[in-house]
């Protein structure tokens, strides 16, 4: 046989078996579906938002004209007919009854200290003690800042120092200072000019004394209906002053806070989700709030999120305008890429690769960007997504029990 034929002949077999061989590994390698493992992955996010608080809120009116005396601090719970207030002719008579109850306390300190003066007799060292330990708590309380108990410590520390005058017999009794101050409190008495007038609470709920003029206006139902354009002209307005008011009533444990955010960010809100809620007037305390409805609009690339709460403070009591942080919780779950999602009778999850078919398993989204999710775990229910699954993420004609060669 020609030696050129057959080299020919040979090289044609030799294409045959590789092409053979190629095409064989490449069926056995090459899948018409690309897939990826399924990993637990924590996540956390914020969005920068404004915001307008909404609740239901009755005014206390002014029944006299005069200088006026708060009784509680915001955010206080009072009930029903409480004196929130009193209002006194003029400044002198305000003056003159804080000195009266000054004057009311220190005489209930001297008639205690004076009662106890036996029982104090040989007690000078623990007296002693008593008293360095109310002089570090004074000095803690300046330091710090927190002076709402500084008058009780200093009070207390007095009453020490009295005890400890009687025990060591430096003094037998305070009849001397007791009379003085009657005395003081008897001239201060005679010098108010009018009895003053008490302001009742109309309803039971948390004190403020303020109004802004929104007040029916931004009440609990009305932000339902609240719409961007009604949340910027709103926004821009403050407060509306009315000189008739003399504070008001938040009469309902639950408040909502109305906040604007860019259509891009409403995938990582879910209602009914708790996320941490950081007003820039209120630094660094963050807040849990819930996810209570998110409001969107046709046309419109802002939306307005509906945060809900029952805490109440001082601070929150008197908020109506204010730039906030949402904080998104460390999110825990499986990480999915979102090109793997697919919707089966209604039903949103994925396809894995296993045993050699596709199997189509739920998922159950805890967080949400615009490349990925998380899904909760299901480690007992077989109908989700497991840790270590591969998931398809890119191939055609996908459906339950397909054959994957």
């Amino acid at each position: 046989m020609n030696t050129t034929l057959v080299k020919v002949i040979s090289g044609i077999m030799a294409m045959f078996i590789l092409s053979y061989v190629g095409y064989q590994v490449y069926q056995h390698i090459y899948s018409p579906y690309k897939t990826e493992t399924v990993f637990e992955n924590v996540a956390s996010d914020s969005v920068d938002a404004k915001g307008i608080m909404f609740r239901d809120e009755k005014i206390i009116k002014k029944t006299k004209d005069g200088v006026i005396k708060y009784s509680y601090l915001n955010g206080s719970k009072v009930a029903k007919s409480s004196a929130v207030a009193v209002v006194y002719e003029k400044t002198q008579d305000v003056t003159n009854q804080y000195l009266i109850k000054q004057i009311e306390k220190e005489l209930n300190i001297l008639n205690e200290s004076q009662n106890q003066a036996i029982s104090v007799t040989g007690q000078t060292e623990a007296i002693t003690k008593q008293i360095n330990d109310k002089y570090l708590q004074l000095v803690t309380q300046i330091e710090s800042g927190a002076l709402q108990d500084f008058e009780d410590t200093t009070f207390s520390m007095l009453n020490s120092l009295n005890k400890k005058q009687l025990a060591i017999g430096k003094v037998k009794n305070f009849s001397k200072r007791i009379n003085q101050l009657k005395a003081q409190k008897k001239l201060l008495e005679e010098e108010i000019s009018s009895e003053p007038v008490a302001i009742k609470t109309p309803v039971a709920g948390f004190f403020v004394d303020g109004t802004d003029g929104f007040e029916g206006v931004t009440t609990i139902k009305a932000v339902n209906s609240l719409t961007m354009e009604d949340f910027n002209r709103m926004y821009k307005i403050h407060t509306l002053k009315d000189d008739q008011a003399l504070g008001k009533i938040i009469t309902s444990y639950e408040w909502k806070f109305a906040v604007a955010v860019d259509n891009k960010d409403l995938v990582k809100f879910k209602k009914g989700y708790n996320v941490g809620l950081t007003f820039s007037s209120i630094s660094d305390k963050e807040i849990d709030v819930m996810v209570d409805s998110i409001n969107t609009e046709k046309d419109v690339d802002m939306s307005t999120v509906v945060l809900k709460s029952d805490l109440m403070s001082d601070e929150l009591s008197t908020i109506r305008t204010d730039n906030v942080k949402i904080n998104f919780k460390n999110n825990r779950g499986l990480k999915i890429q979102k090109e793997a999602l697919r919707i089966v009778n209604g039903k949103k999850g994925v396809y894995r690769a296993f045993g050699g078919e596709m199997q189509f398993k739920q998922v159950d989204v805890v967080f949400e960007t615009e490349d990925f999710i998380l899904s909760a775990l299901h480690p007992e229910d077989s109908a989700y997504v497991q840790l270590y699954d591969d998931v398809i993420i890119k191939g055609k004609d996908l459906y339950d029990k397909k054959p994957i060669k």
